[in-house]
C-alpha cells in the first residue's frame, strides 16, 4: 500500500489520562511594573502563598527611586529595567524586612549621586535577597558605612555583578548576617574593600567563581567571624583585621580544606598588630607571631649580623627585636634580606657628614614600634647632616609606631632618600626633621628614581626654610608619588615640590589630606584617580615662569575630573583652571583669577582649546554680570557653569547672549541665562553644524521672544537631558524654534509655565520642524500648543499635563509615541488628513484628547495609525474627541488605522435570519468594514455565509442549536472581524459537531474580547477553526473550553493562511484516539508572532506541523511543537521563549536542519539555548550557519550493523559490516547470468532507496542512525518493468516514499496484467470501511479481538475490478478479484498523528495485527512494524477487508473461519451524484491534499482534475476512490 492511502483509515480511540500534579512552587502571572508608586504596593503588599513566586517585570526604561521601597514577607523575582536613585534623593533603595525574599536580575543604579552614608539595599533580619545572572549593583557613592548591601539577613550572590561604586572609608558589603558568595563578581569599585565580615555575621566565598580584584580582593574580617573559603584561592587576598595572636582569621568551609597554597595568596594588613603573620593549622589560618630566633639586639654588630643571617621571606619575614638604644657608627646595610626591625631606638653616632643610618639595596625593610633618630633638635648649629634611609633598590615600609625624627637636610641630603626601589609608609610618622641652608634638592622624603607610595601615617612638624616635604626630582619616567591616605600638615616652611615626576592622588578623605602647598615645576602632572575631598594649594617656583595653558592635572584610570575637583584647587592670583578633555589647565586671567565681564568671557572662550562634545572647556563664572555684547563660539566645544548671565542690549535694544557656529557647541550646567530686562531676548542662535545642551540646575527663564529673536533658535543640535526652560513668552512667535535641521534630544529637565497665547489666538512654544526624540520627560503648565511638529517626534513615557494643547500637528507631521504615561491635554490637527497623526508604537496607557480644525474634519480623517504595533479596541478607547467632535463622529480602527467617521444609528438584531440579513445588506469596504452590533444571544442553527461582504461584529453571543454538524461561520470572500463577540458551541446540548469558523476564502481577524468557546469538533478538516483557503488573523481574544474528536482545535491546509499576533489557545480538551495538537499545519502557511498556546489537556501538543512555519516575536508556545515531514521553524526575530520539540519519528539523523533564521534575522547562540527536546538525552541542539541542527545523541560514536538479505539469483555485498550515522556505505550487486537486478527494488530497511554511481551494479547511502538490512529483486535479463507514475497519483518528491515499481508490488502487478490479450482495464479500489459495515464474519471476529481489549486502528476494503475489453475497447465482461496470482506486498501507512503508534516507538516495539475477509473467510496476519516509517508490511494473495488492531493481551496466530452515491469519470471530470442535501463532501488527491470543500446543494457534482491520478472523494456516509486520466 502507498503513502498515498495515509487518509484512507479511519481512525478512533478514545483515551482517558488521569494524573496527580504534585504540589510546586508556583510563578504567578507577571505583573509589569511601570512606577515607583506600581513597585512600592507590589512589594510591600505581603504575599499569602509562601510558595508563590511575584514575578515583576520593571518597565525597559527603568524606575526612578526616591523612597526606600519595602519588600515584605513572600517570594519575588524582579527583572528587566534599572531601579534608579532619583536626584536629590539619598536614602536606601530597597530594604528587605523580615519574611521577604527577593531574586534581584536587573540593575539597582545609584546615579553617581551623593548618598551620604547610606547603601542601595539594606537586609533585615530573616528577610533574603540573591543577585542572579544579569543583576547589577552599581554606582552608589557615599563617604562611610556600606556602599551597597548592609545586611543583617542573608545575602546570595548567584552570578550577578556589584561595581562601579566609590566612597573613601568603604566597604562595598557591610556583613553582619549571611553573605555567600557563590559566583559572580565584585569589581571597579573605589572603597576600602569588598565585604566587611562584621560579628556575628558569616561570609562565604568560593574564589572559583567569584571574581575580587583591586581593593575588591580586600576583606575586613572581625573577631569571631572568619572568613569561609569553599575552594581554593585562585587570586591574592588581603585580609584587614584588628584581631590577635592566636585568633581564627579564615576556615576551609563544607568539603574544602585549606592548603599552604591558599595561605601564600592571604595578605596580612593589621593597623593594631602588623607584626602578626598567618600561619595554617588545623584546616584553619590563625594568627600567629613570626619566629625569630635571633634573641635580644642591643649592639650595632648584632643588629648587623642578625640582619646577614636572617632567612626570612617576604610574607614571612624575621623579626628582629631591639632592646634599648642602639648608637651606629657605621651604615647599617641590607641585601636581599627580608626583616622587621622593631622596639626600641636607633640613634646616629656616625661622626663624618653626610651621614646614613640604613641602606638597602635589594630584598625588604620593615619598620614597626621603633624610632630612628639623626641626631638633630633644630635647625640651629651643632647641626649633622644625617640621612635616615637610603633606598637604592628593594622596599622599605613604615607601619604603625615607626617613627623617622632628628635628620639633618641640607644640599642633596633627605631623610628619606629613594634612589630606586620604593618607600612605602602604611603608618607612623616622619616628623620634627630639621633644614639648614644650602638647598639643592634636599627634602623630608625625596625620590630620584623609585616611587613613594604613602598609604598612612604623618608627615608634620618638620622645620626649615624653603625645603621640600616631598621632592620629585626624577631621573626617570618611573618616580611617582602616591596618595592613598595619611595626612601632610603643618610642616613649618616647607612645601611638596613637583619638578620631574608624577603626583597620583587615590584615596583622600577629609581626614586624609595634603595641608602644605604644592609647588609646581617643569614637567610634573597630577593625577587624579578619585574625586578630591581636601584642598589643594598650588604654587609656583619663583623662579619658573609658568608657560601659557600649562596641564595641571589629569584623571586617571577611568576618573572624569568633575566642576567639584576644580572647586578643591586654589590657586595663586591672577591665574585661572580650565577642565579640557579630562584635563586641568592652568591660563593667566586678571588680578582676581576670575571671569567679571563679557568681555573676559569671550577672551576665555577665544583661549580655550578646540575640546570636544564630551571634552568641552570647562568655564566657571564665580559672579554674575550681563551679556551686553553677543558671545561668539566658533568651532570650541564650551562649558559654562556658575552664577547667573542676565540679558543686556547686545543689538540696538534687544538682546542675544550667544551665537554658536562653525560646530562648536555651548554646554550648560548649573547656570542660569536670564533673559528678562525689558525688550526681546535671545538666549542662543545655534546653527546647522553646532549644538546647545542643557544638563542639571541649567535654566533659561523670563525672556521674551520676537520674530527674529527667539528664545532659542537651533538648525543644528539641541540636547536637554537637564535643566529648566521657565517663564518665557512668545510674541505671535514660538519661543523656541527648532529648524528642519534641527535634531533636539530631549531626556531630562522640564519646559514649565512658559507663554505664547495673545488674546485668543494660541501659538507653540516650542516649533518643532526637524527630528525630536523626547523620553521620560515633563512639559507642564505651558500656555500655548506645547509642541507644535511640523516634522518628526518621537514620544517615549513623557509627561504633557496642564498646557493648553499637548501637541500641535501641522503638515507633515508626524508624532510617534511609545510607552505613553500621560496625554491629558489635547492634540490639535492643524492640516488636511495626510502625514499629519499619531504613530502609536506601543498600547496606550493614558488618554488623547482629539480636536480638529473643524474646517478640515471629513469622513475617514486619519488621526493615529499603528507603527511596528497593532492597535487594539483597547487602544482606540483611548481616543476622546471634544464634545463638539462628538456630537457627529465618532472614531474608527481601520486596517490598523484611527479614522473618523460619521455617526450610524442602527437596530437591534436578534435572530439568525435578521443577522445573516444584515451581513448581506452591509456596504463596508476592506478598508472600512461595517460594524455590526449584537445586543443579545442569537441561536445559530445552519452556517453563517460571508461572500464578498465586510463586516466587523460586536458584542452578544453566537449559540450553536443546530441538530445536525454546524460550521457557524463559512467565509468564502470578503471580511469577517469579530471583537467582544462569543461564539458559544454549546457542546453539551447538541449532538453534532461544530467548526465555529470555516475559512474557504477570503479573511478573518479575531480581534479584542473575541471568544471562540464550548464547541465539540471532529477535528481535521473539521476542527474548531478550519482554514484550507483565505486568512485568519489571531489578534487578540480567546479560543479556550473546546473538545476535539479528532484531534485539532486549529487546522491549517490547502492554501490557508493563519497568523497569530495575540490572543491564547488555552484549556481546550481532546477526549479522541488522534493527538491533539491545538494547532495542525499541513498546507498552507503560518507565521506565529504573539500570543500564547499552553494549559490544554488530554493528549496535546501545542503544535504539529508538516511544512516549515515561521515563529518570532513574542509568541509563547508552551506544549510541545511536533515536526514532520518538512516541517521546521522559520526564525524571524530574537527567540524569547523556550521551543520544546518533538518529532514522529525516531532516530532523526543528526543534521537535521529543526529552524532557520528566515528574512533577515541571523540565528544566534542565545535562541539554540530557547531548544529542548521532549524526551531528555536524545537530541542536542547547535547552530550550523543560519540553521539549528540537531545532534542524534544516541548515534554519536555508535557502529550500526549493515546486513544484507541472500538471493539465489544474486549476490550482495558491502565495504563494511558496520558503520557509524551518516558514513557512506558501497553495495555491489552480482547478478547470476540470465539475470539483472531491479534497481526500484533495491533497497534499505525496505523503503530507502540508493544511489547509483559512474559503476555498473555499485550503489551507496549515508548510513542511517539504525541498523540497517539491505534488500533487492532480480528479474529476467529479458523482462522490462515500467514504474508506476508517481507524479499523476499525488506524489510529492521529498516527501513522500517512492512508490515500490517491483512485481511483488500490488500496482505492478496491475500494471503487468492490465495489458494482456484482450486487453483488460486493472481499477483499484480501497476504501475505508465504518466499523458497524463490516462483514458479518470480520465484525463477530473484530467484537471478540474488542472484549479481548484489543484496540482497533482502522479498516480498509481493498479489491480489484477486472474489466475485459474487445480490440475495439469495448467492455466484455466485469468482475471483481479476490484471489490474486500471486502473492503480493502491501504496505500501510500509519497516522503519525497515532498516539498508540507515538507510544509504541517510543518503547521499539509492536502489536499490531490484521484481520483478513476474503469471500466470507477471515485469517489472522501478523505484519512487520517499522517504527521509523510507522508502517505495516505484509503479503498477501488474498484481497477483501483488512482491519488493523492492536493487541493489547497478544495470544498466539489463528485462522478464523449499500451506498447511494454514484461517481464517475465523465467529459474530462469526476461527476459525483446522489449526495445528502445540505452535507459536506471532500474532494482530496492521493497526496491528501483538499482540492475542493463544499456543501451539496442538490446539483450534480463536477469536478475537473489538473493532473492525471487517483482522487479521494469523502462525505458523510463513506468516501470513494476514483482513478482519472486526462
Amino acid at each position: 500500500m502507498k503513502k498515498r492511502y495515509t487518509r484512507k483509515l479511519a481512525v478512533m480511540m478514545w483515551l482517558s489520562l488521569i494524573g496527580l500534579l504534585p504540589m510546586m512552587a508556583q510563578i504567578t502571572k507577571p505583573i509589569e511594573i511601570k512606577s515607583m508608586e506600581q513597585l512600592q504596593k507590589v512589594l510591600s503588599s505581603p504575599r499569602l502563598r509562601s510558595d508563590a513566586v511575584t514575578d515583576l517585570p520593571i518597565t525597559a526604561n527603568g524606575i526612578l527611586v526616591d523612597k526606600n521601597v519595602l519588600v515584605n514577607a513572600g517570594s519575588f523575582r524582579m527583572h528587566g529595567g534599572p531601579l534608579i536613585r532619583a536626584e536629590g534623593y539619598t536614602g536606601i533603595l530597597l530594604t528587605v524586612k523580615a519574611g521577604g525574599n527577593i531574586a534581584i536580575e536587573n540593575t539597582i543604579d545609584g546615579a553617581n549621586i551623593d548618598a551620604q552614608n547610606m547603601p542601595l539595599i539594606q537586609i533585615e533580619k530573616e528577610g533574603i535577597l540573591s543577585l542572579e545572572k544579569d543583576g547589577v549593583f552599581k554606582n552608589n557613592k557615599g563617604i562611610e558605612h556600606a556602599l551597597c548591601l548592609l545586611n543583617y539577613g542573608l545575602f546570595n550572590l548567584n552570578g550577578g555583578t556589584i561595581t562601579g561604586n566609590s566612597g573613601s572609608g568603604n566597604h562595598v558589603i557591610a556583613n553582619f548576617g549571611i553573605a555567600n558568595l557563590n559566583s559572580g563578581q565584585i569589581v571597579k569599585n573605589e572603597a576600602s574593600g569588598s565585604v566587611y565580615v562584621g560579628s556575628p555575621g558569616s561570609v562565604s566565598l568560593n574564589s572559583s567563581n567569584v571574581t575580587l580584584n583591586g581593593t575588591d580582593a580586600t576583606l575586613f574580617v572581625d573577631q569571631s567571624s572568619p572568613l569561609k573559603l569553599t575552594s581554593s584561592l585562585k587570586y591574592e587576598i588581603t585580609i584587614e583585621t584588628i584581631m590577635d595572636e592566636g585568633d581564627i582569621v579564615a576556615v576551609g568551609s563544607g568539603n574544602y580544606r585549606l592548603t599552604e597554597n591558599d595561605l601564600t595568596k592571604m595578605i596580612h594588613k593589621s593597623t593594631q598588630h602588623p607584626d602578626l603573620v598567618f600561619k595554617l593549622e588545623n584546616n584553619q589560618v590563625i594568627l600567629s607571631k613570626p619566629s625569630s630566633g635571633t634573641g635580644e639586639i642591643t649592639t650595632q654588630e648584632e643588629l648587623q649580623d642578625a640582619i646577614n643571617k636572617a632567612s626570612g621571606t617576604a610574607n614571612n619575614p624575621t623579626v628582629i627585636e631591639i632592646k634599648g638604644d642602639i648608637t651606629l657608627t657605621k651604615t647599617i646595610e641590607i641585601t636581599n634580606k627580608y626583616v622587621i626591625l622593631t622596639g626600641g631606638t636607633i640613634s646616629n653616632g656616625i661622626t663624618t657628614d653626610p651621614a646614613t643610618l640604613f641602606k638597602i639595596y635589594s630584598g625588604q625593610l620593615i619598620f614597626q614600634k621603633i624610632i630612628v633618630d639623626g641626631g638633630n633638635t633644630g635647625p640651629a648649629m651643632p647641626y649633622h647632616m644625617s640621612c635616615l634611609v637610603n633606598v637604592q633598590g628593594g622596599t622599605v615600609i613604615m607601619n604603625e609606631g615607626a617613627i623617622f625624627t632628628g635628620a639633618g637636610l641640607t644640599g642633596d641630603v633627605s631623610a628619606v632618600w629613594i634612589f630606586k626601589g620604593e618607600f612605602i609608609m602604611n603608618g607612623g610618622q616622619i616628623t620634627k626633621n630639621y633644614f639648614c641652608g644650602g638647598l639643592s634638592m634636599a627634602s623630608v622624603v625625596s625620590i630620584y628614581d623609585g616611587s613613594f607610595i604613602m598609604n598612612g601615617g604623618e608627615i608634620f612638624n618638620n622645620v626649615g626654610s624653603d625645603y621640600y616635604i616631598v621632592g620629585l626630582f626624577g631621573y626617570s619616567s618611573k618616580v611617582n608619588f602616591v596618595f592613598n591616605g595619611g595626612m601632610i600638615y603643618q610642616n613649618t616652611g616647607g612645601n611638596l615640590r613637583l619638578a620631574t615626576g608624577d603626583f597620583v592622588i587615590d584615596k583622600n578623605t577629609p581626614d586624609q589630606f595634603i595641608s602644605d602647598a604644592i609647588q609646581i615645576q617643569n614637567e610634573s602632572v597630577i593625577y587624579i584617580k578619585r574625586r578630591l575631598l581636601f584642598t589643594l594649594t598650588i604654587q609656583f617656583n619663583a623662579n619658573w615662569t609658568i608657560p601659557d595653558n600649562f596641564v595641571l592635572a589629569r584623571g586617571y584610570s577611568g576618573y572624569q575630573i568633575t566642576e567639584d575637583d576644580l572647586k578643591k584647587i586654589k590657586l595663586p592670583d591672577g591665574y585661572i583652571l580650565v577642565l579640557s578633555d579630562n584635563t586641568i589647565i592652568i591660563k593667566k586671567s586678571g588680578s582676581s583669577g576670575e571671569i567679571t565681564d563679557v568681555d573676559g568671557l569671550q577672551a576665555a572662550i577665544d583661549a580655550a582649546s578646540v575640546g570636544s562634545i564630551d571634552n568641552p572647556t570647562l568655564i566657571t563664572i564665580n559672579k554674575s554680570f550681563a551679556i551686553t555684547k553677543t558671545i561668539l563660539i566658533k568651532k570650541k566645544h564650551i562649558k559654562l557653569t556658575g552664577e547667573t548671565l542676565t540679558a543686556g542690549a547686545t543689538t540696538g535694544n534687544y538682546c542675544r547672549m550667544f551665537d554658536v557656529t562653525d560646530g562648536g557647541s555651548l554646554i550648560l550646567e548649573k547656570i542660569t541665562l536670564d533673559g528678562k530686562f525689558g525688550s526681546f531676548c535671545s538666549f542662543a542662535r545655534v546653527d546647522v553644524s553646532s549644538s546647545f545642551i542643557m544638563h542639571h540646575q541649567a535654566i533659561l527663564q523670563s525672556a521674551q521672544s520676537g520674530t527674529d529673536w527667539l528664545t532659542l533658535e537651533i538648525a543644528g543640535s539641541f540636547v536637554m537631558d537637564g535643566g529648566t526652560i521657565r517663564n518665557n513668552t512668545g510674541n505671535k512667535c514660538p519661543v523656541i524654534y527648532l529648524a528642519p535641521t534641527s535634531k533636539w534630544t530631549y531626556t531630562g529637565g522640564n519646559i514649565i509655565d512658559n507663554k505664547s497665547t495673545i488674546d485668543n489666538a494660541v501659538y507653540s512654544i516650542v516649533s518643532s520642524l526637524g527630528q525630536a526624540t523626547l523620553k521620560t520627560c515633563e512639559i507642564i503648565g505651558n500656555s500655548g500648543i506645547a509642541i507644535l511638529c511640523g516634522g518628526t517626534i518621537n514620544i517615549d513615557d513623557v509627561s504633557f499635563s496642564q498646557n493648553t494643547c499637548a501637541l500641535g500637528l501641522s503638515s507633515k507631521g508626524t508624532v510617534y509615541i511609545k510607552n505613553n504615561r500621560t496625554l491629558s491635554d489635547q492634540v490639535y490637527y492643524l492640516s488636511e488628513s495626510g502625514t499629519n497623526y499619531l504613530a502609536i508604537q506601543s498600547s496606550l496607557v493614558a488618554d488623547v484628547n482629539i480636536n480638529v480644525v473643524s474646517t478640515f474634519v471629513k469622513e475617514g480623517f486619519v488621526l493615529a495609525k499603528g507603527s511596528g504595533y497593532t492597535l487594539t479596541e483597547s487602544d482606540l478607547k483611548r481616543f476622546v474627541l471634544t464634545s463638539a467632535l462628538a456630537k457627529n463622529w465618532i472614531v474608527k480602527l481601520v486596517d490598523n488605522t484611527v479614522v473618523l467617521v460619521k455617526k450610524e444609528s442602527s437596530s437591534d438584531i436578534d435572530t439568525q435570519e435578521k443577522l445573516q440579513a444584515a451581513i448581506d445588506a452591509s456596504k463596508g469596504t476592506v478598508d472600512a468594514p461595517t460594524t455590526i452590533t449584537i445586543a443579545k444571544e442569537i441561536l445559530i442553527y445552519r452556517s453563517i455565509l460571508i461572500r464578498n461582504k465586510y463586516v466587523k461584529l460586536t458584542g452578544g453571543t453566537l449559540k450553536n442549536t443546530a441538530s445536525a454538524d454546524l460550521r457557524m461561520f463559512d467565509v468564502g470572500s470578503g471580511y469577517l472581524g469579530l471583537t467582544k463577540i462569543t461564539l458559544d458551541g454549546n457542546k453539551k446540548n447538541t449532538t453534532g459537531y461544530c467548526t465555529l469558523i470555516e475559512m474557504n476564502g477570503g479573511s478573518c481577524e479575531l480581534l479584542e474580547g473575541a471568544t471562540l468557546t464550548n464547541a465539540l469538533a471532529r477535528g481535521g478538516s473539521d476542527a474548531v477553526v478550519s482554514i484550507a483557503h483565505g486568512s485568519l488573523t489571531f489578534k487578540a481574544g480567546s479560543i479556550s473550553g473546546n473538545t476535539s474528536d479528532g484531534g485539532d482545535i486549529i487546522w491549517v491546509s490547502g492554501a490557508g493562511n493563519f497568523s497569530m499576533i495575540g490572543g491564547s489557545v488555552t484549556g481546550n480538551n481532546n477526549s479522541g484516539r488522534y493527538i491533539m495538537a491545538a494547532i495542525e499545519m499541513t498546507y498552507g502557511s503560518m507565521n506565529l508572532s504573539g500570543g500564547s498556546i499552553g494549559n490544554n489537556s488530554g493528549n496535546r501538543y501545542g503544535l504539529y506541523v508538516t511544512k516549515p512555519f515561521t515563529l518570532g516575536g513574542d509568541a509563547k508556545i508552551e506544549e510541545v511543537i511536533i515536526l514532520n515531514g518538512e516541517g521546521k521553524i522559520l526564525v524571524s526575530s530574537v527567540l524569547k521563549n523556550k521551543i520544546t520539540i518533538g518529532y514522529m519519528k525516531t532516530n532523526m539523523p543528526s543534521g537535521t536542519i529543526v529552524a532557520s533564521g528566515t528574512g533577515n534575522y541571523k540565528l544566534t547562540e542565545a535562541d539554540v539555548k530557547q531548544f529542548t527536546y521532549r524526551y531528555a538525552n536524545t537530541y542536542s541542539f547547535s547552530l550550523s550557519g543560519n540553521n539549528i541542527v540537531l545532534t542524534n545523541l544516541d548515534a554519536v560514536n555508535k557502529l550500526f550493523n549493515v546486513k544484507v538479505e541472500k538471493y539465489k539469483d544474486g549476490i550482495l555485498s558491502v565495504d563494511k559490516t558496520t558503520a557509524k550515522e551518516n558514513e557512506l556505505v558501497t553495495v555491489t550487486v552480482k547478478p547470476i547470468s540470465g539475470k539483472k537486478l531491479y534497481t526500484e527494488m533495491l533497497r534499505y530497511n525496505e523503503v530507502n532507496k540508493l544511489t547509483s554511481t559512474n559503476e555498473e551494479n555499485v550503489y551507496t547511502f549515508k548510513m542511517p542512525p539504525a541498523n540497517v538490512l539491505i534488500t533487492a529483486s532480480f528479474i529476467p535479463k529479458s523482462v522490462n518493468v515500467t514504474p508506476i507514475d508517481t507524479i499523476g497519483s499525488g506524489f510529492i518528491p521529498g516527501k513522500d516514499p517512492v512508490p515500490d515499481g517491483g512485481i511483488s508490488d500490488l500496482d505492478s502487478l496491475i500494471d503487468r496484467l492490465g495489458g494482456g490479450n484482450p486487453p483488460m482495464d486493472m481499477k483499484p479500489k480501497a476504501n475505508p470501511v465504518p466499523e458497524n459495515n463490516l462483514p458479518d464474519p470480520l465484525s463477530g471476529a473484530v467484537d471478540k479481538a474488542k472484549g479481548n481489549g484489543d484496540d482497533v486502528i482502522g479498516s480498509l476494503e481493498e479489491l480489484i475490478t477486472i474489466v475485459t475489453k474487445n480490440a475495439s475497447g469495448a467492455a466484455l465482461t466485469t468482475k471483481v478479484l479476490y484471489s490474486l496470482p500471486t502473492k503480493v506486498t502491501l504496505r500501510v501507512y500509519l497516522p503519525n498523528r497515532l498516539i498508540v503508534s507515538e507510544q509504541l516507538r517510543a518503547l521499539g516495539t509492536s502489536n499490531y495485527y490484521i484481520l483478513n475477509e476474503c469471500e466470507g473467510n477471515v485469517t489472522r496476519i501478523i505484519p512487520t512494524y517499522d517504527q521509523n516509517e510507522n508502517t505495516l508490511t505484509f503479503s498477501t494473495d488474498k484481497l477483501g477487508t483488512f482491519v488493523v488492531l492492536n493487541e493489547n493481551n497478544p495470544t498466539a496466530n489463528e485462522s478464523i473461519t449499500n451506498d447511494d452515491v454514484q461517481i464517475s469519470i465523465v467529459d474530462g471530470g469526476i461527476v459525483v451524484k446522489g449526495l445528502q442535501y445540505g452535507t459536506h463532501y471532500t474532494i482530496y488527491d492521493f497526496s491528501g491534499r483538499v482540492l475542493k470543500h463544499a456543501v451539496y446543494n442538490g446539483e450534480t457534482v463536477l469536478y475537473h482534475p489538473e493532473v492525471s491520478g487517483s482522487y479521494i472523494i469523502d462525505y458523510f456516509s463513506g468516501s470513494q476512490k476514483v482513478f482519472f486520466s486526462k
